[in-house]
């Protein structure tokens, strides 16, 4: 729920599917920068850019944040 909130604020959209592409959605590189400071913040874990662009979607980044 916590990755919805950050995905939903970011993109600045009420509702998110797990299965819609944060790219898809209006994403942007510099969206990502962004969703990556804010799950270091939230989650206390490192993430790649590059991970956002290879785990696109919340379902795929919340299986690989467990």
């Amino acid at each position: 729920a916590l990755l919805h909130d950050i995905w939903s604020d970011l993109l600045n959209l009420p509702t998110i599917s797990i299965h819609d592409s944060f790219f898809d959605l209006g994403g942007h590189s510099m969206l990502a920068l962004e969703l990556v400071r804010r799950i270091k913040y939230s989650f206390g874990l490192d993430m790649a850019v590059c991970d956002v662009f290879r785990l696109a979607d919340i379902e795929s980044m919340a299986r690989s944040l467990k």
